[in-house]
């Protein structure tokens, strides 16, 4: 893909891709539910490989381990922020779950908990989505760097 199409067309793909496996998800479907769990595997491995790829093309090469250094860090921290969200909105949820069906067991509220939990992950990343195009279009638009292309040290971004 970074050989045939251009940065963004990819981050296009990855983005399409990515909002069509958190909604493939949300269904349930037995056994089927698994091709939309690969597909947020490969998506998570796309943008991986990509950051590398995309910071390995601009960065000078006394740079690269510490810049890929902190790609890893970032990502991590990325992680666990998610995983910190995700306790607290499952807390909440089996709170909710418990309170409106209080004779279910322990094992059913903690199960409609986690099926609910999936609807809100395509809304998250749509919405970390935009936030992330709004801070570009902000930093694009003070920069007038968004007609030329994207450039970093002198180098460009396809």
């Amino acid at each position: 893909m970074v050989e045939h199409f251009r940065m963004k067309t990819n981050v296009l793909w990855l983005t399409g891709l990515s909002l069509l496996a958190l909604w493939g998800l949300t269904p349930f479907v037995p056994r089927f539910g698994l091709l939309p769990m690969v597909l947020v595997f490969v998506c998570m491995m796309l943008t991986s490989f990509f950051c590398s790829h995309y910071l390995n093309k601009i960065t000078e090469s006394s740079q690269r381990a510490t810049v890929l250094s902190f790609k890893g860090l970032a990502f991590n921290a990325a992680y666990g922020i998610i995983g910190i969200l995700y306790a607290g909105l499952i807390t909440g949820l089996r709170q909710k779950t418990e309170g409106l069906h209080p004779g279910w067991t322990t094992l059913a509220v903690e199960n409609e908990a986690f099926r609910q939990s999936i609807t809100f992950f395509p809304w998250y990343l749509a919405g970390v989505l935009l936030l992330v195009l709004a801070c570009c279009w902000l930093h694009f638009r003070q920069t007038g760097a968004g007609a030329a292309g994207l450039e970093v040290n002198g180098r460009a971004i396809e």
